[in-house]
């Protein structure tokens, strides 16, 4: 979408080009990674803003994608499977919805299949970076999405057993 947008899109292209950082509506809305990465996008002031803004959510979709090849790559080794999970992703029609409009899911769902990604590689290998990685992604999915919360838990348990096995 190269325009102007509807209900919670329109709104957060709003905010995002005024630089308004809080929702009126409050904080749970405001979404400050997404606000960041639009503020970015529209930096170069090279392309409309409401465009570039879209962008961020277009880029997410396709990294959400190429996180759920390497998630489903890494726990199988199969590329074929890989292939299918990440193919249906792209295809899904509510996710190539939301990828061309300004929303936030997208950007969950890169963070999220990346969190995944790292949680699968750390099962296999029990890499400190994997770990390490599986909590930078759900720190930044938080900064994006309360929705994040969902997943800590399990991450917290991880970082328990990895802490008590040294």
């Amino acid at each position: 979408s190269r325009g102007a947008q509807w209900q919670d899109s329109g709104a957060f292209i709003l905010r995002i080009v005024t630089d308004q950082m809080v929702s009126r509506l409050g904080l749970a809305l405001s979404h400050p990674l997404h606000h960041w990465l639009g503020r970015l996008a529209i930096l170069p002031d090279v392309m409309e803003p409401c465009f570039a803004i879209t962008l961020v959510s277009s880029l997410a979709a396709a990294l959400a994608v190429a996180n759920v090849y390497g998630c489903v790559w890494a726990l199988p080794s199969h590329r074929s499977a890989a292939l299918f999970a990440a193919a249906s992703l792209a295809v899904a029609n509510t996710f190539w919805h939301l990828a061309t409009v300004t929303e936030v899911y997208t950007l969950s769902a890169a963070l999220l299949a990346g969190e995944c990604w790292c949680l699968a590689a750390y099962a296999r290998h029990r890499s400190r970076q994997h770990l390490w990685g599986m909590l930078l992604l759900n720190g930044l999915g938080l900064g994006n999405h309360l929705q994040a919360l969902l997943t800590t838990p399990i991450l917290a348990v991880v970082v328990f057993d990895a802490v008590r096995k040294k």
